[in-house]
């Protein structure tokens, strides 16, 4: 025999002897039956109900419709004369839904006990041909109901049987929690919220807030299954919380879809992400704690917020009454200007804005100094401190100087309280210097001579003071007549040099000449114009008369 066949025979030997081993192992095992309590599959009841429509006993489940297309659901009542409760609860749309009733088929065996099939079960084309030719419907019209709200049907003594209960969606796609129960034990199908179902705010920035809410009773069976979670957004707030789901579901979906990189999508992107800034919706669940902290707030914003309790053991939840809180504003650091000797500040004070500080400093001791307060716009308060005494209240109405003497060393604080209503301005000045306050006449107005006017010039006369002061004029072509005065805060270093005509000193020598006249020239015809005069003593703010326009005459042949 060669060593090759040797080879071989050895090998079918072997195989044979291992074979012969295996037998009494095989025989001996044991496949369990489908009886036996261990042969067990771990199915979750939902996977369960998204596969037959058959709604689990004592479990909220979720489902979703799309706008006029219905859908069939059942549950199934075993034994007669148990309480049957259904609820629907619609989540964003009105639906219409009906429900009825059949016998549930008996099984049947033959004599050798076995059971036969369904023929359902054989045929699964059968219902449809059942329904073609016969066209009595096996069940039974119970009810039907329409509406937004959740609607229950309920029955004390409910017949065993097979409910069909068929939903149509109206107005638009949504989610409809469906639940049934026939058990007599009383369950709660929400948890049970206490007395005061109210969310309080403990605390608040402009940054952040914190709220808490009151524990859920405690519920026999279900305590260790409750959670808490909290909504926060800018837009609204949610009533049901499958209504706050279908939002953050669609906001997820929105967040995840990255496209294919392409340049639009990224630019649509980025305009939703924009447009869905305010409405973005920050949802978490917080286990059992009753007090939540927001620390991504944004200042002076209106957040709205909404908290539920979730049963996971029967998937319900209930809702605490939603609350709006609107955070603190930024608060703007309080500006401090400051005066210097001899230089004039213009401070505006904003609508609304309350107060502002103006300091000047006081290094050695002065014997007199001067406060000069000119209000461009209204009255306004002001409060003058040394350190933190209060030296001095007053209001300016116009103009005010106040001369101080005596002033010790230190920083002086003037507080200017603003209006909330309009813009206030005023001008200020400190000074150290000679301080001579101009005068204006008792009738502060410029009159036209039209009698000596012509086509290119205008004569202008007003009233003198006793003291010598210095008399200003200034004039601008105006597009419209107007009635309108010059701002009386409006200083001379403000108006362009091109409109000054001639400045010069005056005082009234006695009441016959208590008037000067002055005529311009090279002026334009038939063309308005407005006329300005101030008046001024050395560094003070000068006074302005009241603005008057008018307009140079058309034709000049005489």
């Amino acid at each position: 025999m060669q060593l090759s066949d040797r080879i071989g025979y050895l090998l079918a030997v072997g195989n044979i002897i291992v074979l012969l081993l295996y037998i009494p192992r095989t025989l001996c095992q044991h496949l369990p039956s489908q009886d036996e309590d261990k042969f067990e599959f771990d199915i979750n009841e939902l996977d369960i109900f998204y596969d037959t429509h058959v709604i689990p006993e004592s479990v909220s489940v979720p489902v979703y419709l799309y706008k006029g297309k219905s859908q069939n659901y059942f549950f199934r009542v075993e034994k007669n004369n148990l309480p049957l409760k259904i609820i629907l609860s619609p989540c964003s749309s009105s639906i219409n839904w009906s429900i009825k009733r059949r016998d549930i088929l008996p099984d049947i065996e033959d004599d050798d006990g076995n059971d036969y099939e369904d023929i359902n079960d054989r045929d699964p084309f059968h219902a449809q041909r059942s329904k073609n030719q016969n066209p009595l419907s096996p069940y039974t019209f119970l009810g039907n109901f329409t509406g937004k709200e959740p609607t229950t049907y309920y029955l004390r003594r409910a017949a065993s049987g097979l409910y069909m209960i068929e939903i149509l969606s109206l107005n638009s796609d949504t989610t409809v929690d469906l639940y049934g129960s026939t058990t007599s034990y009383p369950v709660h199908l929400k948890p049970s919220l206490p007395n005061d179902k109210s969310v309080s705010i403990t605390s608040k920035s402009n940054r952040m807030f914190t709220f808490e809410w009151k524990q859920s009773s405690f519920e026999l069976g279900f305590n260790d299954s409750l959670e808490y979670c909290v909504a926060v957004n800018r837009v609204k707030n949610y009533k049901t919380y499958c209504e706050l789901m279908a939002k953050v579901l669609v906001q997820r979906k929105t967040k995840s879809s990255g496209g294919w990189g392409f340049s639009w999508e990224q630019t649509q992107k980025r305009q939703l992400d924009k447009k869905g800034a305010r409405g973005k919706i920050i949802y978490e669940c917080i286990g059992s704690k009753t007090k939540y902290t927001f620390n991504k707030a944004k200042p002076g914003k209106t957040y709205h917020v909404d908290v539920f309790v979730l049963n996971r053991k029967v998937n319900t939840v209930a809702a605490y009454s939603g609350i709006r809180v609107k955070t603190e504003r930024r608060k703007k650091k309080r500006r401090k200007a400051l005066l210097q000797d001899g230089k004039r500040k213009t401070i505006k004070l904003r609508k609304g804005s309350s107060e502002q500080n103006v300091m000047f400093k006081v290094e050695s001791r002065l014997d007199s100094a001067v406060l000069e307060l000119k209000s461009c716009r209204g009255k306004i308060p002001i409060t003058i401190y040394h350190g933190n005494k209060n030296i001095h209240q007053t209001v300016v109405s116009r103009m005010k100087v106040l001369r101080m003497k005596n002033l010790p060393v230190g920083v002086y604080t003037v507080k200017l309280t603003g209006n909330k209503n309009r813009k206030r301005v005023l001008s200020m000045l400190f000074t150290t210097a000679t301080y001579k306050k101009p005068r204006l006449p008792y009738n502060p107005e410029i009159k036209v001579i039209d009698s000596v006017s012509t086509c290119h010039s205008v004569t202008l006369s007003w009233s003198l003071t006793s003291l010598k002061q210095r008399y200003c004029l200034y004039v601008r072509e105006s597009p419209t007549i107007s009635n309108k005065r010059s701002h009386h805060c409006l200083e001379m270093a403000g108006r362009r040099k091109k409109d000054k005509v001639m400045c010069v000193r005056l005082k009234r020598k006695d009441r016959d000449k208590a008037i000067f006249t002055y005529i311009v020239k090279s002026l334009k015809s038939d063309t308005d114009y407005v006329f300005d005069v101030y008046v001024n003593r050395g560094i003070g703010a000068s006074l302005a008369y009241h603005s008057i326009v008018t307009r140079t005459k058309p034709d000049c042949t005489e």
